[in-house]
């Protein structure tokens, strides 16, 4: 069997076992896929159902949370009321509602009202002993842990599931204390079923489950969870044209359960079946065709070809003199072998004239590198391995004073340098050949008459074949270089032993800094070079540095004073003289000299010390005695020493009157008697302020307060009061000032825009409770009208009228929340305190809240506590698998910041103002739009400034005055 037939068997067979192959898996995996896609189809079935029911259950609570939070239910629980049962508790009601039932207790789980619906006879009922003791035995709908909170889920109390809500009984503007609690209660009979599987389109039934039935079921809590939702939907195939995807759930007491399930049509996966058989055999048949098909091109292009060409060459090797010639002329590979085996016979010929043409090249190319050699303006020489000098240059000859003809006599390396140096030379010789690398090497040069003068030797190994035949280099004469370091260390000499400082660099970088310096700023020569340049400047001259260096550039030098600071953080005068200059390359550099003048400035400072502070203490007592506030000065023991004309304007007590008066008499025209006023609280830190002042605030060393003083000279006053520390030049207190405003017109003004912002809020809250009640009897009549109509544009336009109800909803909503911000005065809040109680209502229940705000206080409205809430409740919702959520701040002198941040997937960067607009974020009816309201009242600001995918990161800034540290 020849290499031809075996290659056509070879490759037919393993086309044949690839088809196989392919058939197999695609068979195998196409099956699976219908399998798999089936399946999950089911389960999202499942799952949808499971959603649709959370919606009718999600109807119930707004319901019930509407009538829970009404005054007349309010009212109702407190006390027998007829009237509010005949006019709301009526069958009408009742198919408004949509419910089966409603419960009314007190506070100790009483019944005041309970009350049925039969959906079939449309008349009320009397609700069943096992149906209340049901709801009774729950303790979970009461276990509420906020004022607005809701307890839902389902109770098995017969063959269907009822869906009962709780909600606290609250007046109409979600004030308290509660009065009880409201349940409404809807069964999930076969008619609600069949509203819901005609809804999804779905084919749904309920199956009750005994409480022996083992296995784990669903928490109604927890089926907006997808991850714990699917593992518990059980597939099962039920013939071959049918599947059941089912879910256990547990009722709100965790003992009964009900199975929902959805039956579907296996129509897909038949169809699926179907498809895969026909696929299968067209691709049999397209496999067959193409192994023929391969068979034949590979037998008639390669086989047959490569053939030929054997056969023409074997000819060429039997006689020498036969031309070869190309059997092939079809351009491929094999025809392009051909033609590469013609000039092989013709290259073997040429050989000889190839390699004498070479060597030719070879003495060209050695000609040429003499010649380059005698034009470079170095030392070049070449050594063989005795040391012996082969080669050098022109400038070479000219150097060293020897001759060519002193190199052909036998010149040698040792010759070219001073007898000291030649044992150093003939080492690194050696190290050279034996392979080591060595930078240039700098050796005393001696010329033929037997002068010497430096010079440096850069030397490599010469190769041939790889072998080492001897040295080749250059050497360059540094004479001049010499004489320019002896030159430089000179200077540098003068430079270390200077007692001025003096300091070079390049634009801010220093090469050079001289003991003096280093000593004056109290640093070692070692230590300084780690300090950076600008941390020895003060802060003018950080500032002021580069100008400097401009007008030296410009001048050529330039003098200055500047300050310049201590090691310890004090700082000294200095006179400085700037030089800039260019080093050999053209680069510039800059030369500091620096003198310390401290003995000087302190010899003027003492002459003009003592005109200058009579002239400040004439200037300060006539800037006081213009302010429009109310200010006088005591000195450090409680003498009045200024009293300016605003303040006797405002206590009728002249300047003549009280300079020179102390023990606390300036309190009397205030309180009615002598007593310690703020700027006592200054001088003797021991008084306790809280036993005068019920709301003090302290920033920067300076006390402030506002206080109502009903005895005053002139009557009863708001007074806002600033007190501040006097200091000397030293630092020593030596007394304290208190400035003093009457506010009386804006307080009066403030209680006004109260008084008016509670009656309009009033009047909102009235008019919101009655749009609420028609939405509801929107929301009842809408559906019926819609299951009546047949005509299509008439269900379009229910659908219309329905989505433009539930928006007034939210309209109605979103202002309930937004007309309590502004209503009362701001007030100072702990905020550690205040998350800490947020903490406790559970809203990360996976993750750890880390709170490091406290002791931090801040003047902010009332509703601050939902801005935390807010926060909090949107990381737990929406921020993915938090674990860990971080409160913390820091403070400058101006402003505190607070950063809320946690490890959840964070906010692109094209939502982060998008979150804080109006309509963004509702779901707990508390927008970011009005965590920024609710903080602008006292002038915080909040931004988002995370990286998405990293966590949210929310940052308020407090302004100054805003908040306390304690």
């Amino acid at each position: 069997m020849n290499l031809r037939i075996k290659t056509l068997l070879i490759l037919g067979l393993t086309l044949l076992g690839a088809i196989a192959l392919i058939l197999g898996l695609s068979h195998l995996v196409l099956t699976e896929s219908y399998a798999g896609f089936e399946e999950k189809n089911t389960r999202n079935s499942v799952v949808q159902a499971l959603k649709a029911i959370d919606y009718e259950q999600s109807l119930v609570e707004s319901k019930c949370g509407e009538w829970s939070r009404w005054n007349e239910t309010y009212f109702f629980v407190k006390g027998d009321n007829q009237a509010y049962i005949d006019q709301n508790l009526n069958p009408d009601s009742f198919e408004n509602l949509d419910v089966d039932l409603l419960v009314f207790l007190n506070l100790s789980h009483g019944v005041v009202y309970a009350t049925g619906y039969n959906t079939s006879s449309h008349q009320a009922r009397e609700i069943n002993d096992s149906e209340l003791s049901s709801i009774l035995s729950t303790p979970y709908l009461f276990s509420h842990d906020a004022l607005i909170s809701s307890r839902s889920g389902f109770l098995i109390t017969g063959s269907d599931p009822l869906i009962v809500v709780s909600q606290p009984i609250l007046t109409s503007t979600y004030d308290g204390p509660s009065t009880g609690y409201l349940i409404f209660g809807k069964y999930l009979d076969p008619e609600e079923i069949h509203k819901v599987s005609d809804i999804t389109s779905l084919d749904l039934s309920i199956v009750p489950i005994s409480d022996t039935d083992e296995g784990s079921g669903l928490d109604w809590g927890d089926v907006r969870n997808m991850s714990s939702i699917t593992p518990l939907v059980q597939f099962n195939v039920s013939g071959p044209d049918r599947v059941v995807g089912s879910i256990p759930v547990r009722d709100i007491t965790g003992t009964k359960k009900f199975l929902l399930q959805v039956t579907s049509d296996r129509t897909i996966y038949n169809q699926g079946l179907i498809t895969i058989g026909s696929f299968l055999v067209l691709l049999v048949a397209i496999g067959l065709i193409f192994i023929v098909i391969t068979l034949l091109f590979m037998d008639r292009l390669v086989l047959r070809r490569l053939a030929v060409l054997i056969t023409c060459a074997q000819k060429k090797n039997k006689s020498s003199t036969e031309v070869f010639e190309s059997p092939l002329s079809s351009g491929d590979e094999l025809s392009e072998l051909a033609q590469a085996l013609i000039p092989v016979f013709d290259r073997v010929t040429r050989s000889e004239t190839e390699l004498l043409e070479a060597l030719r090249k070879t003495e060209e190319s050695e000609r040429k590198y003499r010649e380059l050699a005698d034009s470079l303006p170095e030392f070049v020489f070449e050594v063989d391995l005795s040391g012996r000098l082969s080669f050098l240059n022109r400038l070479g000859f000219q150097v060293s004073g020897y001759t060519p003809k002193d190199l052909e006599e036998g010149l040698f390396a040792r010759d070219l340098v001073a007898l000291e140096d030649q044992k150093r030379l003939a080492q690194n010789m050696g190290r050279i050949l034996a392979g080591e690398r060595i930078s240039g090497q700098e050796y005393m040069a001696t010329r033929r008459d037997g002068t010497q003068f430096p010079m440096v030797f850069y030397t490599i190994r010469v190769l041939e074949n790889e072998d080492v035949v001897g040295l080749r280099g250059f050497a360059i004469d540094i004479t001049e270089r010499k004489k320019m370091e002896v030159s430089n260390r000179k200077l540098a000499d003068i430079v270390q032993h200077t007692q001025a400082g003096i300091i070079t660099g390049i634009h801010d970088e220093v090469d050079v800094i001289n003991p003096a310096y280093a000593l004056m700023h109290g640093y070692t020569r070692e230590e300084i070079y780690s300090v950076p340049m600008t941390s020895l400047f003060s802060s003018d001259l950080r500032k002021d540095f580069p100008a400097y260096l401009r007008k030296a550039e410009l001048y050529g030098h330039f003098v200055f004073e500047a300050d310049h600071q201590h090691r310890d953080g004090t700082l000294f005068p200095t006179l400085n003289d700037l030089t800039l200059i260019s080093d050999m390359g053209g680069m510039p550099y800059w030369i500091l000299n620096v003198q310390d003048i401290t003995e000087h400035r302190l010899a003027w400072k003492i002459l003009m010390e003592s005109e200058s502070l009579r002239e400040s203490h004439r200037q300060i007592k006539d800037v006081l005695s213009r302010l429009p506030d109310a200010t006088f000065v005591v000195d450090k023991d409680g003498w009045v020493i200024l009293w300016n004309a605003a303040m006797e304007s405002l206590t009728k007590i002249t300047e003549d009157q009280i300079i020179g008066r102390g023990q606390q008499e300036y309190a009397i025209p205030f309180y009615g008697y002598k007593r310690p006023m703020l700027l006592d609280l200054i001088l003797k830190p021991a008084l306790l302020a809280d036993q005068y002042y019920t709301d003090l605030s302290m920033h920067d060393g300076t006390l402030s307060t506002e206080e109502y003083l009903p005895k005053t000279v002139n009557g009863p006053m708001y007074l806002s009061i600033v007190a501040n520390p006097l200091f000397d030049s030293q630092g020593r207190l030596i007394g304290a000032v208190q400035s003093i405003r009457d506010v009386s017109s804006r307080k009066l003004v403030e209680e006004a825009l109260m008084r008016t912002n509670e009656k309009l809020n009033l009047l909102s809250s009235i008019t919101r409770h009655d749009i609420r009640n028609r939405i509801t009897v929107l929301f009842g009549i809408l559906p019926i009208i819609k299951r009546m109509s047949t005509n299509p544009e008439m269900t379009e336009m229910v659908e219309m009228l329905e989505k433009a109800a539930y928006t007034i909803r939210d309209q109605i909503e979103f202002t309930g929340d937004y007309q309590d911000m502004g209503v009362h005065a701001p007030e100072w809040r702990e905020i550690g305190e205040m998350l800490d109680q947020i903490s406790k209502q559970g809203l990360v229940t996976d993750g750890v809240i880390e709170n490091k705000l406290h002791g931090l206080s801040i003047y902010a409205d009332p509703l601050l506590e939902r801005v935390f809430y807010n926060l909090i409740d949107n990381a737990g919702r929406h921020g993915g698998h938090v674990s860990h959520i971080r409160a913390s701040y820091v403070s400058d002198d101006k402003r505190v910041i607070i950063t809320i941040e946690d490890d959840g997937t964070g906010i692109p960067y094209d939502l982060k103002e998008r979150i804080f607009e109006r309509g963004y974020g509702k779901n707990t009816g508390l927008g970011l739009f009005l965590v920024r309201e609710i903080l602008s009242i006292t002038g915080i600001t909040i931004k988002e400034i995370g990286i998405s995918g990293s966590g949210a990161c929310f940052e308020i800034v407090v302004p100054d005055g805003c908040y306390r540290i304690n």
